[in-house]
């Protein structure tokens, strides 16, 4: 049984009674419980644990009251069991054992190491992954720049006296492209930098890490390297979107700019 419940929660809830309604494979088993205890901080304080003999004997009087009908989960009432060994060649004798046995034919019995456990488990989400690194980083990126270009090209347009006077006083185009260009960078560098770190001290200090609903997995924590990368995604798409603003900026003409003012 998976839950998320913070271990502060669980103290303000000892004793408490509930009922687990079954759903899907485990329909029409319904167990009654209590809390008594909560796992220490750390890689399981996000799951609950019962007595396996409860769930046993709930699966052995089920028939009494179905009918005769055994729950769909009678032969199959254990889903996992962990075993550590020192080395491989230890794990290849465990599995060639149970592989071999007998007694672990009806149902087959899976053994596989926790690296192929984990990938088994990511590829259901392997779409989602890609979609996200390749169709919505790009689009976030592009969106970014467009909302850059959007900013950078009306403040031009609003400085366009001021880039005028500066043509009159010797600043040459290229000098103007690089004004525009690195106000840009520093806002885009800065937003990016920033919008990491947040991201790190929440993830990673508040919420003390990302959970997963599945036993085998730590916490994920945001590596500091995001914060160089923050940085420069926020740059790169700065220096993307300020491109066109600069040019522009770099061709106002003062005798245009001072004939309209006049």
């Amino acid at each position: 049984m998976i839950g998320d419940v913070r271990q502060t929660d669980v103290r303000g809830l000892m004793g408490k009674r509930f009922r687990l309604y079954g759903l899907g494979g485990f329909k029409g088993l319904d167990l009654e419980f209590e809390i008594v205890g909560s796992f220490p901080p750390g890689r399981y304080d996000n799951l609950a644990a019962f007595h396996r003999d409860y769930y046993n004997n709930a699966l052995d009087s089920f028939p009494l009251t179905h009918g005769g009908h055994k729950h769909l989960m009678a032969e199959r009432n254990l889903n996992m069991v962990w075993l550590k060994v020192p080395d491989l060649a230890a794990f290849n004798q465990v599995a060639a054992q149970i592989d071999q046995s007998p007694f672990y034919s009806n149902p087959d019995v899976k053994c596989e190491m926790a690296s192929s456990a984990i990938a088994a488990w990511m590829d259901s989400f392997r779409d989602l992954v890609w979609g996200m690194r390749y169709l919505l980083a790009p689009a976030c990126l592009v969106s970014i720049s467009l909302v850059i270009a959007n900013a950078i090209s009306i403040s031009v347009r609003e400085r366009r006296t001021e880039l005028a006077v500066m043509k009159v006083l010797g600043f040459r185009p290229g000098q103007l492209v690089v004004l525009v260009l690195g106000e840009s960078l520093l806002l885009g560098a800065g937003s990016g930098l920033a919008s990491a770190a947040l991201t790190y001290a929440i993830v990673n200090w508040y919420f003390g890490g990302l959970r997963f609903p599945v036993a085998f997995f730590d916490r994920f924590f945001i590596p500091l390297d995001a914060l160089g990368w923050g940085l420069a995604i926020g740059a790169a798409a700065a220096l993307a979107g300020s491109l066109l603003p600069a040019w522009s900026a770099r061709n106002v003409k003062p005798a245009e700019v001072f004939a309209k003012v006049a």
